[in-house]
Parts: structure tokens; sequence; C-alpha cells
């Protein structure tokens, strides 16, 4: 698979990772919290397969933190249950994911 079908496939498993734990961290329903929290570290482990598999440059990294703005915002934006807090807290989510996962 080329580099670029491995940050698409990186960048999703974030997205989707921080999707998941902002909405433990927002969610009304308290009883979802371990299901999302579960479902964060799931995806976030898929993610470090992918990066054990590729070595990234700081080009890519700049690229992979633009994608996941960006599909992370779309997620949000379609998930209107999830408190509108949840752009407010949405950059420092994904500083700390991209920190976890030593793309920063």
């Amino acid at each position: 698979m080329g580099k670029k079908k491995e940050i698409d496939m990186l960048t999703t498993f974030i997205a989707d990772a921080l999707r998941h734990r902002i909405g433990a961290l927002l969610g009304l329903d308290k009883k979802y919290f371990r299901k999302y929290i579960f479902e964060y570290q799931e995806r976030m482990n898929l993610a470090k397969k992918v990066i054990q598999k590729n070595h990234f440059n700081s080009y890519d990294e700049t690229i992979i933190k633009e994608k996941v703005i960006h599909k992370l915002n779309n997620e949000l934006a379609s998930r209107e249950y999830i408190d509108n807090k949840k752009f407010d807290i949405m950059d420092e989510e994904i500083e700390k994911a991209l920190k976890e996962l030593e793309l920063d």
C-alpha cells in the first residue's frame, strides 16, 4: 500500500478515536463512557500499528495533522448529540493524540 493510502487510513483511525474520546468526555449519557473510551483505545492501537509499519517524516506529520483536523471536524459536526463544547476541546485533544502517537 502506498504512503498516501497509509496516511488516509491512519488519519481515519485517529479521527475516529478522537470522536469517541470527545464523546466520552462530553456525552450526556455516562453509561456509554467506558464503551467510548474502549473504542478510543482500540482505534489508537490500530493507528500505532500503521505508524510502526511506516516512516513518516515531518512533512508527512504536517499532512497527517491537517487531515485529522478536517476529518474530526466533519465527524463532530455530524454528531449533534455531543455538546457543542466539542469544537472547543478538539484542537487540544488532537495535540494530545498526536503526542501520544509521537507525531508531534
